[in-house]
């Protein structure tokens, strides 16, 4: 999938400030792109934008040529790990990494399937039946990213998601 961003404006709190004053770009299928910049900068905020969370002002999202500002984000087929993980607590880890697949109407079985396969990638097999509180930072990032796969999206975005792995992990989970 083609991502195009173009001309985008977003403006936040009391008093307004603007966070993003006209941001274009393109990222091609298949690539990976990063966004660098000073805390404060807006990176979040575009990719709340991206992921329809947020709704920018002006400009346009494009998948494939095709604008997405009309779509819900449960619709634009998209993964994200925010920065914060927003895992569900009142969920199992496994629950919380299946959850996406439920809400696409995939089976019990198969969700727990899914969900332990992606367990296992991010090296957390046999975490399934855990409560979140008892994750550590690390541990709850991991999870945050297995729910991102979980739907297998057409993208994914990442808003400082390794932040608190050791440096050899952070290398095995961009793999």
């Amino acid at each position: 999938m083609e991502l195009a961003v173009e001309h985008i404006d977003v403006s936040l709190g009391k008093p307004t400030k603007r966070v993003l004053d006209d941001v274009s770009f393109r990222a091609e299928d298949g690539s990976f792109m990063s966004l660098l910049g000073a805390s404060g900068a807006g990176k979040s905020t575009l990719l709340k934008v991206v992921s329809g969370v947020l709704v920018q002002e002006g400009g346009a999202v494009l998948f494939d040529g095709e604008p997405v500002d009309a779509l819900p984000p449960h619709r634009r087929g998209l993964g994200f790990v925010f920065q914060d993980m927003r895992l569900f607590p009142h969920m199992t880890v496994r629950e919380n990494v299946a959850f996406p697949c439920k809400m696409l109407g995939m089976g019990t079985r198969a969700r727990a399937r899914r969900a332990d396969e992606l367990l296992e990638r991010v090296q957390l097999e046999g975490f399934g039946e855990r409560a979140v509180r008892e994750l550590s930072g690390g541990q709850a990032q991991r999870v945050a990213l297995a729910r991102a796969l979980a739907a297998r999206p057409r993208a994914l975005l990442l808003d400082e998601p390794f932040s608190g792995l050791d440096e050899a992990l952070r290398d095995d989970m961009r793999s």
